[in-house]
């Protein structure tokens, strides 16, 4: 409870940096609870029932190690010893329980081995031996019409018996009219409390893991939707159907599904198996993503879905076939043995080397690759599954002793790490989407902000056609253009490009745009005015960013374009059909803290010339050889266009950069401003 406790605080302090660390330290404090659990059902284990059988004045009682006592109760005196340590090549084994029949002709004895005896009371012979049961036997039942015979293993499964010739009978062909009580669980004399009460709490302990593991499939599911890593629903679908197989085994160990034939060995057995196989397909699973990595991250989402329902299809199969197999076998092998070997249950030993694996190679190498909570969860599960299985393997001698209790409650906290780094993670993704739409939403605010402070139309002027766009790479950008009013027959047009395009250099876009709007109006010096603008530009950067800028005053009277360029070109077309790269006349802005020299200098702009401003995301555009679009480009399009309005030049020179480049959207931003002067 500490563990969880902190875990719930540090989720509620949205401290996700530190929730593996806090996970694992509460995964190795969980990994001591089955300790003492054991300890509780130590301490709660009721004191073994006292083993005998009386039938009228006959009574049957164990008398040392493996003899059975019967006394005449109506003077107290020893009637016969019988010695049910038959074969002198066996172990000895201790009476579990005794049942005399209604005619005293006949008792009934169950042993420690799993071993029922018949003996003739008469003769004081032994009539039938059953040794088909490998625990002990706490009840045994005769139904004297039908001659049946159903004993009760510690472990809550029932057989029957013909008690004449000892062949075994299905629950199934046990006759209707027998009492239910008989049939199931008896207990009229011989305290069947204890397995009722372990086995309701083995049922609660194993449902609760297979519900876990389910749920982890759905969730894994929606988590693929949301987020869109395939690798999610590939480990939940291996623990989907790992729950599956842990399901069919609790229905039969309830004695709920009917068409197992050996319920003795089955359920050792399957868990066996049901070890094996989740660990086969978390590797098998995590290797598929791991291999597959690179055509993955290419696929599209319908190659990921048939990928997703082709493993989901193989793990239905292998889980189906061992569900299948182990139901129609009539004989399993043997899981558990108690001849004092150390590994009581080695069928478990290949799960275990197989979890070795997996959390030393397998995992590791998962969660550096696919890095999140739930893959986290998978690699740090490993270590109540290793707990898992070295309480089976090593210690667990029969069902229901306290070293089992600890090994499923190891395998419900094993089935919960991973669901517990899938809600983690959901949760992360969750608030990072919440935090990015915020994110979103106010960058398109911004973006709005900076649409409107670029010019929303152009300056009427006689004879003058203008026009321009801005098209950012991203939500805002650092390119901008504007038009000045300059005086009668004076038009101010400037273009400038912000190192960077991202939320820092709109704002140094703006900053740039107010200073040289408020210049213009002071100098009437180009170069004057340039001159101040950096120096206010550099004081605000610190010479973390800086602005090209080309700036041109066009004059109607004189027909000549005066500019200054500060670090940046434009390209003009010539009235007769020549062109001309003009700039720069100058360093850019933001970059020399004193002393910035930007020449003015002037050209003739004669009717029928066409200006374009641009800015580098223009003429730095690649195709698929790596070949820039560069000025070239620019005046093909002005020469074989230029009959063309100014907004429609502005748009053909941005599609056909665009379509150069064989790019949706600008690796960065572009710009680009046309004044044609017409005839």
């Amino acid at each position: 409870m500490p563990a969880l406790l902190l875990l719930f605080v540090a989720f509620m302090n949205n401290e996700p940096a530190e929730l593996p660390k806090l996970i694992s330290g509460a995964i190795i404090v969980l990994c001591f609870v089955p300790f003492l659990i054991i300890q509780w059902i130590s301490a709660t284990q009721p004191e073994p029932a006292l083993v005998q059988a009386t039938r009228g004045d006959l009574q049957a009682t164990p008398w040392e190690v493996d003899q059975i006592e019967i006394r005449d109760l109506s003077d107290n005196t020893p009637v016969a010893l019988l010695n049910t340590h038959i074969h002198e090549d066996n172990a000895h084994s201790v009476i579990t329980s005794l049942l005399i029949l209604p005619d005293k002709e006949f008792l009934i004895c169950g042993k420690a081995n799993g071993t029922i005896q018949v003996w003739n009371l008469d003769n004081e012979k032994l009539a039938v031996e059953i040794n088909s049961i490998f625990h002990p036997i706490v009840s045994v039942a005769v139904h004297t019409e039908t001659k049946t015979l159903l004993a009760v293993s510690n472990t809550g499964s029932v057989s029957a018996w013909n008690l004449e010739g000892g062949e075994p009978i299905l629950l199934q062909q046990v006759k209707p009219d027998i009492p239910a009580s008989i049939r199931f669980y008896h207990d009229i004399d011989f305290h069947m409390e204890s397995v009722v009460r372990k086995q309701f709490w083995y049922t609660i302990i194993e449902w609760t893991a297979v519900c876990i593991a389910l749920i982890t499939g759905f969730l894994s599911i929606i988590h693929y939707y949301t987020v869109g890593d395939v690798s999610t629903p590939i480990v939940g679908t291996a623990l989907f159907f790992s729950g599956l197989i842990d399901a069919f085994n609790l229905l039969s160990a309830d004695h709920l599904i009917n068409s197992v034939e050996d319920t003795v060995r089955f359920i050792p057995i399957t868990w066996a198996i049901s070890r094996t196989f989740n660990v086969s397909i978390l590797i098998l699973g995590t290797s598929l993503i791991l291999l597959k990595r690179n055509k993955l991250k290419q696929s599209s989402h319908r190659s990921e879905i048939r990928f997703l329902a082709v493993v989901a299809f193989i793990f239905a199969m292998i889980a189906y076939a061992i569900v299948h197999i182990c139901s129609v076998l009539p004989e399993l092998p043997q899981a558990i043995y108690l001849d004092g070997r150390l590994a009581k249950r080695p069928w478990d030993i290949l799960p275990l080397a197989l979890l070795l694996l997996a959390g030393t190679v397998v995992f590791p190498r998962f969660y550096r690759k696919y890095p999140s909570l739930f893959s986290y969860g998978i690699f740090l599960s490993v270590v109540p599954h290793l707990a898992t299985q070295i309480h089976a393997v090593f210690w667990s001698s029969q069902v229901f002793d306290p070293d089992f209790f600890a090994a499923h409650s190891l395998r419900l906290l094993a089935y919960l790490v991973p669901f517990i780094g899938l809600i983690l993670d959901y949760n992360r993704v969750h608030e990072q989407e919440a935090t990015y739409q915020e994110t979103q939403q106010k960058l398109l605010i911004a973006r709005s902000v900076q649409q409107n402070l670029l010019p929303q139309s152009a300056p009427k002027m006689k004879g003058i056609d203008l026009a321009g766009r801005s098209q950012s790479s991203d939500t805002v950008g650092g390119d901008y253009f504007d038009y000045l009013q300059l005086g009668k027959n004076r038009l101010g047009i400037v273009i400038g490009d912000v190192s960077g395009h991202d939320f820092g250099a709109s704002l140094f876009m703006a900053q740039t745009r107010a200073y040289l709007r408020a210049l213009s109006t002071i100098h009437d010096d180009l170069s004057d005015a340039m001159r101040e603008l950096n120096e206010y530009l550099t004081n605000d950067s610190h010479t973390h960013r800086f602005v090209t800028m080309f700036l041109a005053r066009f004059n109607l009277e004189s027909q000549t374009l005066d500019y200054c360029a500060a670090g940046h070109q434009s390209l003009v077309l010539n009235s007769d059909k020549t062109t001309t790269i003009i700039g720069p006349t100058g360093p850019p802005l933001g970059v020399m803290e004193d002393g910035l020299e930007c020449a003015v200098e002037q050209i003739p702009f004669k009717p029928g010339s066409i200006l374009v401003e641009l800015t580098d995301g223009i003429l730095e555009v690649k195709n698929e050889e790596g070949v820039m679009f560069g000025n070239d480009h620019v005046f093909s399009i002005l020469n074989e266009h230029q009959d063309k309005t100014s907004e429609e030049l502005v748009e053909l020179i941005i599609s056909t950069a665009l379509e150069y480049s064989d790019q949706p959207v600008p690796y960065d931003d572009m710009t680009v401003v046309v004044m044609k002067f017409q005839k």
